[in-house]
């Protein structure tokens, strides 16, 4: 872990952890595959606490349960579930029992040369990003398992011979195009009971998230957010409290606890690095912020 943030693997890392990455798990250029069926508490447990990968991470969901916080919110994986997760996303385990399931996970730098029309995708890439956990059918989920068992065979029969990575993209292409038709059908649902919103709203509300991810630890006032955006901090503020049921400044605040609370528990910096690194004015500032959010000082929040 990086003395300066929440606990984060790269794909590379997440290889060297012989805890949870078993024989027959599939790791090449950027690419990891693995099927679980039985997870221990010694495998998963590294992840109750909140986690960043630097990659796009797909689970297919074939038994069991598990509760998962995903951006700070709260989502059930269960048999016959797609969850979804995007570069830099904040996940955490909270319990789980007889968990099965499929993952595949990869970064930008794989994306970039999978043959994927992106822009024919964005519609459902963007249902993926509001709601990561979609419930499908038996038959969808046995559709995609069968094409899973099959990538996973292959990628190993073929790992080492010509044409391997032409191979491994046509699977992950043939996957992705599989699993977004089955978002399709589904995300009519997804939408029920909830108010529509308009395009330019949501583009708003996803700028504003992106730009949060990047700067909350440097950048704590509305007003930078909606200056990067162009519309006012007044407008903004409505906006996301319309769209999310959260206010601007309730996720600025979310964003920076967890990082401290996580920097207080896990890093080698002290407080007042903490609040350097945190953009605070001084120790005492960070301090009283943190009482405030937290309901203790850091210095009692690091011995709990």
């Amino acid at each position: 872990m990086e003395d300066t943030q929440i606990i984060s693997f790269s794909l590379e890392s997440l290889k060297m952890k012989n805890f949870f990455v078993e024989a027959g798990d599939y790791i090449y250029r950027d690419c990891f595959f693995a099927y679980r069926e039985t997870i221990s508490n010694s495998q998963l447990g590294i992840f109750r606490y909140p986690c960043r990968f630097n990659a796009y991470i797909g689970i297919l969901c074939t038994s069991g349960e598990a509760e998962v916080i995903h951006n700070l919110r709260r989502y059930t994986i269960k048999e016959d579930t797609i969850f979804f997760t995007k570069a830099n996303d904040i996940i955490q385990l909270e319990k789980w029992k007889d968990v099965e399931f499929y993952v595949i996970a990869f970064n930008d730098s794989f994306i970039r040369n999978v043959n994927i029309d992106y822009k024919r995708l964005l519609s459902e890439f963007l249902e993926l990003q509001k709601y990561p956990c979609i419930g499908i059918s038996r038959e969808e989920a046995a559709s995609l398992s069968n094409t899973f068992k099959e990538l996973s065979a292959d990628l190993q029969f073929f790992k080492d011979l010509k044409y391997s990575d032409e191979i491994l993209m046509t699977y992950i292409s043939l996957s992705a195009y599989k699993a977004f038709s089955v978002i399709d059908k589904h995300k009519g649902k997804l939408n029920n009971g909830i108010s529509s919103i308009s395009h330019h709203n949501e583009e708003y509300m996803n700028k504003f998230m992106d730009l949060l991810g990047k700067n909350f630890y440097r950048e704590h006032g509305i007003d930078f957010y909606a200056s990067q955006i162009c519309i006012t901090p007044k407008y903004l503020t409505s906006l996301i409290k319309k769209i999310s049921g959260k206010s601007a400044s309730q996720w600025i605040d979310e964003y920076l606890i967890l990082e401290a609370k996580h920097l207080i528990k896990f890093s080698k910096m002290n407080i007042q690095e903490i609040a350097d690194y945190l953009n605070f004015s001084n120790q005492s500032v960070f301090s009283q912020y943190f009482k405030r959010q937290a309901g203790m000082t850091p210095s009692d929040y690091k011995m709990s």
